[in-house]
């Protein structure tokens, strides 16, 4: 793996969206809500799980720490569509 191709690898989290390029600079954009899991990866790397599959962003600076903001978006997310479904009272 040459030092270019390291140096292409990017991953920005919005609160709407995760973002980036990733091995070869492919370009990826995911809204939150297609994100269904998030986890670490090899290489300091975090991978993101879609129903179309799993996308890693390897050699990431802080990488816990951006994926535990992603997990937090995730999380936040899931509680309110639990409030959405809630049956009215």
């Amino acid at each position: 793996m040459s030092k270019s191709r390291i140096s292409k690898m990017q991953i920005i989290v919005t609160d709407k969206r995760v973002y980036g390029k990733t091995y070869f600079g492919r370009s990826v954009d995911l809204p939150i809500d297609s994100i269904s899991a998030v986890g670490s990866s090899m290489f300091n790397g975090i991978a993101v799980a879609t129903s179309s599959g799993k996308i890693k962003f390897l050699f990431i600076e802080k990488s816990n720490v951006v994926r535990e903001e992603i997990l937090k978006l995730i999380i936040a997310r899931q509680d309110e569509k639990k409030i959405q479904n809630a049956p009215l009272k």
